[in-house]
């Protein structure tokens, strides 16, 4: 896969500016990438939904011009013609709209004069798009961006403005669409997210298919791979038309020299990144416009694993899932049995359930530590360290093992017993609550405490031979509640959710989706724990009383007391 940094260039105005305007949002670039393929034009596929926008009034003051500009900007329609409209001839083919787009709250914006042909409009940014379709949110704070105005037969039009748009955030809801962008774990058994925002008009699947040859974000680039060699890109002049289910997507030469699995590969690629919103069903591949036949690919490859749907839990000396309705758990064969014995107090179970990485305090005959629980071995005891958080366990088979007072020093442990030490990314952490590793075994999220507050974040892992975790890519921070930092769960494989309590009571369940929106939960006074599943409804909470409780409404029920602990699922078997 090529390296993003390898095809970095200054990127423009704007890109400064959105530095500054959001803090701890590490997808924010301050350069950018040579963009591959072409400019994306209309094909006369007009977007469902657009903003009406007016052009300029006859005789408008600056203050007037400037306001109409910016909320003309949020109709993309015919490549932002109507916000052209407010620029002078010279500046209205130089302006690029695509470079970023801060989203505000309109009723915050002010306009402050400078002299008497220069405005300073200042926004409070609540997220912002780069570029390539990556969103982020943070903690906002105001940005003043900087506008020089010209006469032009008699009437004023902006001849200096920053690149990229300033949209409200309700419009952006009516503008902006997700559509992830997917990448292969190193094995290409699993397909890998890359959630990317673009405008709703008729050039979206061109974007798409650019994000998709440019590569995955910075931050998950360590962890993932893609099926197209370096360099493709789009044919010369060419786009990508959506005129019924079937898309045409023509590229350059470059893909004639792959063979037919790795061909197969990219027609998986493009047709799961362009089936999200658009309505394609099927996709073919040319190269330079003469079609290639290439059959969908045989092999099943996995896209957002799911987990089973009943509640795995420790209660009355019993470990196995709770049913829908009932109290009658049932157990895993040569699991619950050893996991009772342990007195475990926390565990994750493999994809295949044949493995559960334990956590106990000891017992008269089993020292306190992480254990590597299978069904035909004796528990392994492979962690003795203190303060040791839940383990994790990878679609590898690896056992994660953390103190937490020692956040850094993660240890990853083979069927064996061999312990290999990872490099995490997070040297300014001082605790850590929470370690875990994605049901596709690409990314982890960690829950964390820097400078005495909780940090969320979720990076790339970087594996060695054997597939074992060595290292993990730059971090991406993400939202996280106000407050102690206590638990952390994977949803799916866009959406993770944390958990924080406050010296009052409150504890605050924030659902995130990894490069899209943030969502606050209700929460009951006195979580200790949040249960994974597979939809932010699904979630369940653990009170410190022992008590499982689902959603119901905007708050939450019990389901059950006496439960010790749940654990995480990374899968379901087969």
């Amino acid at each position: 896969m090529p390296d993003r940094r390898d095809r970095r260039r200054g990127i423009l105005a704007i890109a400064g500016l959105l530095l500054i305007a959001l803090t701890g949002c590490a997808t924010i670039p301050s350069s950018g990438r040579v963009q591959t393929g072409v400019t994306a034009p209309d094909t006369g596929v007009e977007p469902d939904i657009d903003i009406l926008a007016d052009g300029p009034k006859p005789n408008a003051t600056i203050d007037e011009i400037l306001r109409g500009f910016i909320d003309a900007a949020s109709s993309p329609k015919d490549d932002y013609a109507t916000a052209r409209q407010f620029l002078d001839p010279t500046f209205r083919q130089e302006w690029n709209p695509n470079i970023g787009v801060i989203v505000d709250n309109a009723t915050t914006r002010s306009i402050v004069t400078v002299d008497d042909t220069k405005r300073s409009l200042t926004v409070t940014a609540t997220a912002i798009v780069n570029e390539f379709g990556e969103y982020s949110e943070g903690e906002v704070k105001p940005v003043p961006l900087e506008y020089s105005f010209e006469q032009v037969d008699g009437q004023w039009r902006i001849g200096k403005a920053p690149d990229g748009t300033v949209i409200d955030q309700s419009a952006f809801r009516t503008v902006f669409r997700a559509h992830p962008v997917y990448f292969f774990d190193p094995g290409f058994s699993f397909l890998v997210p890359d959630l990317r925002w673009f405008p709703s008009r008729a050039s979206t699947a061109t974007r798409i298919v650019q994000a998709l040859l440019e590569g995955p974000a910075d931050w998950l680039a360590p962890g993932v791979v893609t099926a197209f060699p370096p360099g493709t890109a789009l044919a010369p002049s060419s786009a990508v038309p959506i005129d019924g289910p079937e898309v045409v997507v023509d590229l350059d030469s470059e893909i004639t020299q792959a063979d037919t699995l790795t061909r197969q590969r990219m027609k998986l690629q493009l047709t799961e990144s362009l089936s999200s919103g658009l309505n394609i069903r099927s996709v073919v591949i040319s190269a330079d416009q003469n079609r290639l036949d290439i059959a969908d690919l045989g092999a099943e490859v996995v896209r957002n694993p799911r987990i089973d749907t009943r509640s795995l839990i420790l209660r009355d000396d019993e470990f196995g899932f709770l049913p829908a309705t009932g109290e009658t758990l049932s157990p895993i064969e040569g699991i619950s049995d050893k996991v009772v014995a342990l007195a475990a107090r926390g565990a994750t179970l493999s994809a295949d359930q044949r493995v559960a990485a334990v956590l106990t305090d000891g017992t008269p005959t089993a020292q306190a530590g992480v254990y590597r629980v299978q069904a035909a071995a004796a528990p392994q005891l492979v962690d003795s360290r203190e303060s040791l958080i839940v383990p994790a366990v990878d679609d590898y088979g690896y056992l994660w093992s953390v103190p937490a007072d020692r956040p850094g020093e993660v240890t990853i442990v083979d069927a064996d017993g061999a312990a290999t030490p990872l490099t995490t990314s997070w040297p300014e952490a001082s605790s850590i609550v929470s370690l875990d590793v994605s049901r596709d075994g690409t990314r982890v999220a960690a829950l964390l405490t820097v400078g005495g507050a909780a940090k969320f974040v979720v990076a790339s892992i970087v594996r060695g031979n054997a597939d074992v975790p060595v290292s993990l890519g730059p971090p991406l921070d993400l939202i996280v509640g106000p407050g102690i930092p206590v638990d952390a769960v994977w949803v799916d494989d866009l959406t993770v959710a944390s958990l924080t309590a406050q010296p009052d009571g409150d504890d605050h369940v924030v659902a995130q989706q990894i490069g899209g929106t943030s969502t606050l939960l209700g929460a009951s006074s006195g979580a200790a724990a949040l249960v994974g599943a597979n939809s932010v409804r699904e979630l369940k909470l653990l009170t410190g009383e022992q008590v499982l409780e689902t959603q119901r409404g905007v708050g939450w029920q019990q389901r059950i007391d006496g439960v010790g602990f749940a654990a995480v699922q990374m899968g379901l078997p087969g």
